[in-house]
């Protein structure tokens, strides 16, 4: 959720309203505890498809590319997740590119492709989905829904960690990983209302 959202939900309702009237798309940013980020769903009506990511940051100690794809991809344990995507923000203004998560489990190599120059800032990982006529009910939409967070949550979700950042051990010179921030574990997955969609 943006920082400007947290303590004024009328604003954030209003831009949510805003970007599903501008872009044809309905956008909620889902905080779970222990996760390693807050999960993002994207409604995409053109497209009548839906998204659940997670998006993180590629540790700073990573300077080329191919060690920080090798990075995200040891993380994630299962092999051939249906429907699972990977897409890479580089910086400047080059533009982003997204692979299949099983074709870079094959070939991590993938992601230096015309890249070499370069190495991403982030990840988008991320699971899509296309409901066709189920889109438009009512109750198939809801059901897709509850049955797809949990299903995201389990196979890609629950396995990606964030990289810790080091804090100084004062008086002992030691390094240790610094407590999580406790505002993004504000939602459970046994919380959440069918109706907020």
């Amino acid at each position: 959720m943006a920082r400007k959202h947290s303590g004024d939900p009328k604003l954030r309702i209003k831009d949510e309203i805003a970007g599903l009237c501008e872009k044809a798309r309905l956008q909620v940013t889902l905080a779970i505890p222990d996760a390693a980020a807050p999960i993002e769903f994207t409604a995409d009506l053109p497209c009548k498809t839906l998204d659940f990511g997670i998006t993180l940051k590629v540790p700073e100690d990573r300077q080329s590319a191919k060690p920080r794809p090798n990075w995200l991809l040891r993380q994630i344990k299962n092999n051939g997740v249906k429907d699972a995507h990977v897409r890479f923000f580089w910086p400047r203004r080059s533009p982003q590119t997204q692979h299949k998560l099983k074709d870079l489990q094959e070939n991590p190599d993938t992601i230096s492709e015309g890249k070499d120059w370069s190495a991403p800032i982030s990840f988008h990982v991320f699971m899509s989905r296309a409901l066709g006529g189920r889109f438009s009910q009512q109750s198939a939409f809801i059901q897709e829904i509850e049955k797809f967070v949990p299903e995201f949550y389990d196979v890609l979700g629950s396995q990606l960690s964030a990289r810790q950042k080091l804090a100084l051990n004062s008086g002992k010179g030691a390094m240790k990983p610094m407590t999580p921030d406790p505002t993004l574990s504000q939602t459970s997955l046994s919380h959440l209302n069918p109706g907020y969609y």
